[in-house]
């Protein structure tokens, strides 16, 4: 669903992460072979998280696909392994024309529901079917090209036993960058610990780029989110951020701190080939709709002035990050000037701290290509070494 180099809906979208590591061991074995070793395992559950506990709310994987047989083929396995018992999958086709029916024929499990639909509807109207068609009290989106973790589910039901009714639960997930074989682990957050926060402060760490997620590891309350109207079809491509983020202006949110899934970049994820202004159109308007949203909150003053002004600033990196993105990809530096001053006006809003947190991309902007080349091909070997 998400486009090509995205961090969530934009790979300059969300929180730190750490080098070029080995996809974890819950990863398909095709892309896991791909990768050099990783050292360390996701930090280990707190003790109190072990238990299923009292509460057996029923889950909802959603999986929306179309013509993506074998990926999908993947992405199935991943989430029927679910440890937490009390689920289902849900795949919703698009009218496929490749082998996606031969291979959902070829599974037998109890657990695999699926509707067809009699023609292609588009991408969010199939994922909105994918709500309609829920049965779970709480579902996840799982695009067919991405996976989960057999403990995912089992961490999300841990805080729901904590706390009833809460409205979303948010893990980290990894980001798999399919043409270069590598994948970019999530850095578990320093100051959030696994368990029940306002949902404010998780939002607030989301914005300043110190948790990573996408999609498929947030877990939404499936009646609280068919009343919010689902996927709204006014994003491009950041539907899925514009769907799930006002939840955390909830009181409370669940936040799993450790890595429950991994999100695919590549160049056929069904957004890779919108334009730029379109995509940083769509972080401005998901601003926009937390803006508005916070002014009908019981948030006082100060907090709606916070929330407000953090989601600026990360909708003005998300510019410098794309922009430093198509720089490096071989835009002339007049193409990258000209961008940058058409969204001049939303730059404004960073500090001095932003700035120095965005020398990097700066650099790619402003130098010249083959220095940058040169550079990275020096830190690439450094990495390798390291890992090897």
């Amino acid at each position: 669903m998400l486009g090509v180099v995205r961090f969530g809906s934009s790979v300059f979208r969300t929180a730190t992460v750490t080098s070029i590591k080995r996809l974890p061991a819950w990863a398909s074995p095709r892309l896991s072979t791909l990768l050099t070793r990783r050292r360390g395992q996701c930090a280990r559950a707190n003790p109190m998280f072990d238990s299923t506990g009292l509460s057996r709310p029923f889950i909802t994987i959603a999986i929306p696909t179309y013509n993506r047989a074998m990926l999908l083929k993947e992405c199935l396995r991943s989430a029927l392994a679910q440890t937490y018992p009390h689920f289902e999958v849900l795949v919703l086709d698009n009218a496929s024309t490749d082998d996606t029916s031969k291979v959902l024929r070829g599974i037998q499990d109890k657990k695999l529901r699926v509707v067809t639909q009699e023609k292609n509807v588009g991408l969010i109207p199939n994922w909105n079917s994918c709500l309609a068609e829920a049965r779970g009290d709480y579902v996840v989106f799982v695009s067919d090209d991405d996976q989960i973790a057999p403990h995912f589910l089992q961490r999300c039901v841990a805080l729901i036993n904590l706390e009833a009714d809460l409205p979303i639960v948010v893990a980290l997930s990894d980001i798999f960058m399919s043409q270069l074989h590598r994948n970019v682990a999530a850095i578990p957050n320093s100051k959030l610990r696994t368990g029940i926060w306002p949902g404010k402060h998780i939002l607030v760490e989301f914005f300043k780029r110190r948790i990573h997620t996408n999609i498929c590891t947030i877990l939404l309350a499936t009646r609280e989110f068919r009343a919010r109207g689902g996927f709204s079809s006014e994003f491009a491509c950041a539907t899925d951020m514009a769907a799930s983020l006002p939840l955390l202006l909830s009181d409370r949110a669940g936040f799993v701190n450790e890595t429950c899934g991994f999100h695919s970049v590549h160049d056929t994820s069904a957004t890779s080939g919108l334009d730029l202004d379109i995509r940083l159109a769509d972080d401005q308007k998901v601003v926009d709709l937390i803006a508005r949203t916070v002014e009908c909150s019981k948030f006082n003053p100060e907090e709606r002035k916070l929330l407000v002004l953090e989601g600026r600033r990360w909708a003005a990196r998300n510019v410098i990050f794309a922009i430093a993105e198509i720089r490096r990809r071989g835009a002339p530096l007049a193409t990258a000037m000209h961008e940058i001053w058409q969204w001049h006006v939303h730059l404004y809003c960073l500090g001095f701290g932003d700035i120095l947190r965005l020398a990097r991309p700066l650099a790619i902007i402003a130098l010249p290509r083959q220095v940058t080349a040169s550079v990275a091909r020096v830190k690439n070997a450094m990495i390798g070494r390291r890992l090897g």
